[in-house]
């Protein structure tokens, strides 16, 4: 896996994650999202898939 990735909810192409990889790990901001598109959670990722940031949010923008 490389490169930028949505993941989506069933067939109604609802995105409940979206972030990038390289070279198959995590890569650089992660957010997510509830199914009615409200954004709940960002994850920040080093090179190495080590999660250094965590934290919750009212509002993620796309």
């Amino acid at each position: 896996m490389h490169g930028r990735w949505k993941i989506y909810l069933g067939d109604d192409n609802i995105v409940i994650r979206n972030g990038r990889f390289r070279h198959g790990n995590e890569m650089g901001a992660w957010r997510y999202y509830y199914p009615s598109g409200l954004g709940y959670m960002r994850e920040k990722y080093k090179r190495n898939s080590e999660l250094i940031q965590y934290g919750n949010t009212t509002r993620v923008d796309n």
